[in-house]
């Protein structure tokens, strides 16, 4: 069946969305996920030690969606969360390797703060001032923790650096703010094993 000139542009559009990968679902959704949006650049690369709670307890943007989902997702970040290093000590209890590419850490501080920590696939993060951080990171998780699609008990307690984000927020719970920290950029594990 042949399709009418005006439809064309729209069914190449559809394929080329349908058949864009990680890759394209990452770069529809927010390149300051993955620290190659044009505000990355001004992030300075030295941590700031926080608590985990300090990052849950910072004020969610006006109007921003509990989904996440913000039209200035491509240019803006929200100050001091999404520009800064932030270093924090937690406990890992779980790992998983999400259909977008990302490893999906879900941590925790053992008073009650808990959110993720994401890491997207380095392919998708040409162009970032913090692509070799991410690259190091990603290889020393996968040799070491081995993510699968398949959520896997960690168990451990690391120190976690990396740029946090205003991500999706839990709609049965009014106090948590979407915050995570993504890309995740150093993991250092504070117990031997």
């Amino acid at each position: 069946m042949l399709l009418p000139a005006w439809r064309l542009p729209l069914a190449v559009l559809g394929f080329a969305l349908l058949n864009a990968g990680p890759a394209g679902r990452h770069q529809l959704e927010a390149s300051i996920k993955l620290a190659t949006d044009a505000g990355a650049k001004a992030i300075n690369p030295k941590p700031k030690a926080t608590t985990l709670s300090a990052i849950m307890g910072m004020q969610r943007p006006a109007g921003m969606p509990a989904n996440g989902k913000r039209a200035e997702a491509h240019s803006k970040r929200y100050a001091p969360l999404e520009t800064t290093v932030w270093q924090v000590d937690v406990h890992v209890s779980r790992i998983e390797l999400r259909e977008d590419g990302d490893f999906y850490l879900v941590i925790e501080d053992g008073k009650g703060a808990g959110t993720v920590a994401e890491l997207p696939d380095p392919a998708f993060c040409k162009g970032s001032p913090f692509l070799a951080l991410i690259t190091d990171v990603r290889k020393m998780l996968a040799k070491q923790l081995g993510p699968s699609p398949r959520s896997k008990a960690v168990s451990r307690r690391a120190r976690l650096t990396g740029i946090g984000y205003f991500g999706k927020s839990r709609l049965s719970d009014a106090t948590h703010n979407g915050a995570r920290i993504q890309p995740l950029l150093s993991v250092k594990w504070l117990d031997a094993q």
